[in-house]
């Protein structure tokens, strides 16, 4: 499965992971945290499809982070739409 989550305070980073069990890893990411982080979404997928999903946004990737995102609005517009899946856009 693949997650996005986003941290509740600035910059609002969000972080493209994938886990067999995300909200087991979610909650253990969060305990590391000093800031609260909200489930954005969880899709079916694969660690290719995270790969994916690193590579179509490694513009936004914050520096020294792999899977951290800046919250870009063409980030969270895919995040937003219905049914997404990894290999069903450029």
């Amino acid at each position: 499965m693949i997650y996005f989550l986003q941290e509740t305070e600035p910059p609002y980073r969000i972080k493209i992971g994938y886990s067999a069990n995300p909200t087991k890893r979610i909650a253990t990411i969060a305990a590391t945290l000093p800031q609260n982080v909200q489930i954005l979404k969880i899709i079916e997928g694969s660690r290719e499809d995270e790969s994916f999903f690193h590579y179509i946004y490694k513009k936004y990737r914050v520096d020294g982070k792999r899977e951290w995102y800046l919250p870009d609005t063409e980030l969270l517009d895919i995040i937003d739409t219905p049914n997404i899946k990894a290999g069903n856009f450029n």
